[in-house]
């Protein structure tokens, strides 16, 4: 969702993909996509939360790596269930528009905001 992907048209998000998503291994792709961001979100969260020194602070990292945990297993268990490249990018199209994932994309911006203003009070 980093390329406001909500705000463009399903044939500009499904051209997308198209191009992004090689044929054969489109799904370790995925998945190795998925899992290097979370590890990459968990160190940062961790930097984070060791920065901030406050109990809310700590409790928001943990709240927001829970979300992205739950976040990556789900769309893991969803690309599993999933055939073909084709359904892969019907159900990643419909997920731009997801009000859930937009709601919970949104909180974790008004998160990281606050923290980012924590840490600036910090230093």
């Amino acid at each position: 969702m980093g390329d406001f992907s909500a705000f463009k048209t399903d044939d500009e998000n499904k051209a997308k993909l198209e191009k992004t998503l090689h044929d054969v291994e489109y799904k370790n792709e995925t998945r190795i996509s998925l899992f290097w961001g979370l590890i990459l979100y968990s160190v940062t969260l961790f930097i984070v939360g060791l920065r901030v020194n406050s109990i809310i602070g700590i409790l928001l990292c943990l709240l927001i790596f829970g979300v992205e945990c739950a976040e990556y297993f789900y769309r893991i268990s969803k690309l599993t269930i999933l055939e073909t490249k084709e359904k892969v990018i019907e159900y990643a199209i419909s997920e731009y528009r997801n009000i859930v994932f937009i709601t919970v994309e949104l909180i974790e911006l008004a998160v990281f905001i606050y923290l980012f203003i924590v840490l600036l009070s910090n230093l």
